[in-house]
């Protein structure tokens, strides 16, 4: 995933409470290793563990990853931090540019970066923040872990406290990618998507859902003032099939301009079915509430809207309002058309195309 915007933020999929004041975290000096990457060109690494940061699942690294990242950030060579495998706990961080090198920052995650569960530590929804930057590039395969459900047992919110959904806003960032240029996966909660140019890519996702067992439901998504180009999917919501229930609801995109996308608008509940075995076994992760509201641009494919639902689940309260997609693939005189299976779908203002 590469970025080129100003704010990329990252906070906590999970049920929390508000936070008080947090400190800020200060830099260090430089620990560095060289390398030459696949174009032959030399970059320079920075590993956390060597600003001090402990993979024991309990130290809290904001520190030595706020140092790193300066002395990264600031060596005004091509530079890679890399937090390597293992589990770092963080409370809030703040990577912040501008960076002194012409060429873009790589961030590589090998490991686990795990929140911390005190939510006194938050002053804000924010829980890694990068801002002021031009030219970022995450990578490396690891995972970020809000630990949703570890902060709502460690705070009791439950019980004692009046607790409100802590939101993630990704926004304002340009992503190119050889995968889902922003992936929502299950457990997510209240999450913001605005003004982000994606492409390449394979659009802006919500899944894909249901493939593991006792999956958390994803609700509250908002993905709005977005722009997708020449991407192989617009807004997807993908599950597998076969799956073990589980729900995504309350989901809504809008004001999202399409510029040569094969498939702008899309629900596939059989994704990723190559498997014989499993393809006729419908999903059943329930799809409902989904609004589709002031959707334009151009199509690559011939079917602009496709949505292919369970036929256990079939998706509830599916909206579109004020469609307006041209078809400019290679197949002339093709009229633009919609392929709709299993969905109960409410239309409103222009429809093109509609859902048939």
């Amino acid at each position: 995933m590469t970025i080129a915007g100003s704010i990329l933020v990252l906070g906590l999929a999970l049920l929390s409470c508000v936070a008080d004041g947090a400190p800020r975290h200060h830099i260090g000096l430089s620990h560095r290793r060289s390398l030459v990457d696949g174009s032959g060109a030399a970059v320079t690494v920075f590993d956390v563990t060597k600003h001090g940061a402990k993979a024991d699942d309990k130290t809290d690294n904001a520190e030595a990853f706020i140092q790193t990242w300066r002395a990264a950030c600031d060596s005004g060579v091509p530079a890679k931090m890399v937090i390597p495998g293992g589990t770092f706990v963080t409370s809030p961080v703040v990577f912040q540019g501008p960076c002194k090198s012409t060429e873009p920052i790589v961030f590589e995650v090998q490991g686990n970066v795990k929140a911390t569960t005190d939510l006194s530590e938050y002053s804000s929804e924010q829980w890694i923040l990068f801002e002021i930057i031009d030219g970022l590039t995450l990578n490396g395969g690891g995972t970020f872990d809000g630990q949703g459900s570890a902060v709502w047992k460690y705070n009791d919110c439950h019980e004692n406290k009046q607790c409100q959904p802590l939101p993630i806003h990704v926004t304002s960032s340009k992503i190119g990618t050889g995968d889902d240029c922003v992936s929502i996966g299950q457990g997510s909660t209240n999450i913001l998507i605005s003004q982000v140019f994606c492409g390449p890519g394979h659009g802006l996702s919500v899944g894909s859902l249901g493939k593991y067992k006792n999956e958390e439901d994803v609700s509250g998504i908002v993905v709005t003032n977005c722009t997708l180009f020449n991407t192989t999917n617009g807004v997807r919501i993908k599950s597998y099939a076969a799956s073990d229930p589980s729900q995504a609801f309350n989901i809504t995109f809008k004001d999202i301009t399409m510029d040569s996308v094969k498939n702008p608008i899309i629900i596939d509940q059989k994704y990723g079915s190559r498997n014989a075995a499993v393809i006729h076994r419908p999903s059943r992760v329930k799809i409902s509430n989904v609004h589709y509201q002031n959707i334009k641009g151009t199509s690559t494919s011939n079917v602009a809207v496709s949505f292919l639902c369970s036929s256990s689940v079939p998706c509830q309260g599916v909206e579109l309002v004020d469609i307006d997609l041209a078809y400019i693939g290679q197949k002339a005189n093709m009229p633009l058309s919609s392929s709709c299976l299993n969905a109960n779908v409410k239309s409103g203002g222009k429809q093109n195309p509609g859902c048939n």
